[in-house]
């Protein structure tokens, strides 16, 4: 049995729980189960995979006492890896993924599967060590720099976050692409000269994406274009919100995904440097732009300089990318008078999503897990 540790299970929103949930739909290379220690992720199953969930139950209520609430961090800490070891050994767990986005899972999940003497593997969707701030953010470095060099397996999903590992701990991570939910080969659909011209965003919305939304927002009067906006994120408080060329609406299902990429013109890939974030930034890879690559349609993405998004996109020259507010305006003012190159950018693009594929980056998945079970 493998066991994901996350702090959102499938079929959750979040970005990390979407991911494992496309590379475990179908997967039959090994069995396994999800633990989770947040349970409002752990009660969303509107499309629940076939696997057994579990909860490691907050023993102590949060509060806003500084010291009581550095105290109950810590007895939190000692309680989750127990607990865990615990799960472990009844569960007859014999290797244990931890996934990033919460700030003790890493310490827990390695603690309780060195007590049990369980593969420890280590699956970073985010930079660890750069996605906090404040205390979080010294008890994210500490733990992080001693945990992640003793790691089994470390998986990520870009060269980015790869190379920044090998030259901070000199280890050679595993490569697994945050894969595409298109399940059909879509057509090349070029941008004709026209007066109605829809863009598309689907997904959350934080400081890093609500930006770029922003500059965007600012620029659909003068065009005429329109922005629909499909997410399970707050955006209430967004000047976007009131803007009345962007339409606001929930989430849709996975399945429903490649329908509504082909009911818009272009697909919009957002992505700002905030204060606290840049590191992180530079490093994301956004769970979407696999299916966005995949559809068929002209990408826009708004993301900054040298980022691994930016660096990507415009190597395959597969969309257009912009890195400043002159830029974006400019190539949304091409779009609407028909620009000549659109045909291009989309073979490229459907060309680099096979590297996206849920078919290669599953079997990818299954290979390490099942050489870490072997060597354990």
């Amino acid at each position: 049995m493998i066991a994901f540790f996350s702090e959102a299970l499938p079929p959750s929103p979040n970005g990390n729980a979407v991911m494992l949930h496309r590379l475990l739909k179908n997967n039959e290379g090994f069995d396994y189960c999800f633990i989770s220690s947040y349970e409002e992720f752990y009660k969303t199953k509107s499309e629940p995979l076939p696997c057994e969930h579990y909860y490691l139950h907050e023993p102590i209520r949060e509060s806003r006492c500084f010291v009581f609430a550095i105290l109950r961090s810590v007895f939190r800490i000692i309680y989750s890896v127990f607990s865990l070891a615990k799960l472990i050994k009844s569960k007859k767990i014999e290797l244990l993924v931890v996934c990033t986005g919460d700030l003790i899972g890493i310490p827990v999940g390695y603690l309780a599967s060195r007590i049990k003497k369980k593969p420890f593997v280590l699956y970073m969707f985010d930079d660890y060590l750069e996605q906090w701030s404040g205390l979080r953010a010294c008890f994210a470095r500490y733990s992080g720099r001693f945990i992640i060099p003793k790691a089994d397996v470390v998986i990520v999903p870009n060269e980015f976050i790869k190379n920044k590992l090998d030259n901070q701990f000199g280890i050679d991570c595993e490569l697994v692409r945050n894969p595409s939910c298109a399940t059909t080969k879509a057509e090349v659909n070029i941008i004709t000269i026209q007066e109605n011209i829809n863009i598309l965003y689907t997904g959350a919305i934080y400081d890093a994406q609500a930006r770029a939304i922003e500059e965007l927002s600012m620029c659909l009067k003068e065009t005429g274009f329109k922005l629909n906006i499909f997410t399970s994120s707050d955006v209430s408080d967004y000047k976007f919100f009131q803007n009345e060329n962007v339409s606001i609406m929930p989430f849709v299902k996975q399945s429903e995904l490649e329908e509504l990429h082909q009911q818009n013109d272009i697909l919009f890939l957002p992505l700002c440097k905030t204060s606290n974030l840049d590191s992180v930034i530079m490093t994301a890879a956004p769970g979407k732009m696999g299916e966005y690559l995949a559809s068929g349609k002209i990408i826009l993405a708004f993301v900054p300089e040298n980022c691994f998004v930016d660096f990507l996109l415009k190597k395959h020259e597969a969309a257009l990318v912009c890195n400043t507010l002159k830029e974006l305006r400019d190539e949304l003012l091409s779009c609407k008078e028909g620009r000549q190159d659109q045909g291009r950018l989309i073979m490229n693009a459907l060309e680099l999503s096979q590297e996206f594929s849920i078919e290669i980056n599953m079997l990818k998945l299954n290979t390490v897990i099942l050489r870490s079970v072997v060597v354990k």
